[in-house]
């Protein structure tokens, strides 16, 4: 019999209409959202769950959101759910 898959906590970042999944030190990235904020906006920059580093605009009229959320994890490798890749995916590269 194979594994049981089990759960795993995704943190995912919503900041105005867009939403980042991130892991690490959470409790940093509040201190640096409020750290904006408090100086009247600044720019903060975070680094995603796939490596992608994205710099935001944060001003006192920002929404930000942390949530948190259970996801299934079924593959030792780390591959989360169905695999949503199909041959169409490369019809606009003429592949």
């Amino acid at each position: 019999m194979g594994k049981m898959p089990r759960p795993t906590t995704i943190s995912t970042v919503v900041i105005g209409d867009r939403t980042y999944r991130m892991d690490g030190d959470l409790d940093d990235l509040k201190a640096r959202i409020l750290q904006a904020v408090h100086a009247g906006g600044g720019w903060i920059e975070i680094v995603t769950m796939n490596g992608n580093r994205t710099e935001i605009l944060v001003t006192t009229s920002s929404e930000a959101r942390i949530e948190h959320g259970q996801q299934e994890e079924t593959d030792p490798a780390g591959a989360i759910g169905k695999s949503s890749f199909g041959i169409e995916d490369f019809d606009e590269y003429g592949l």
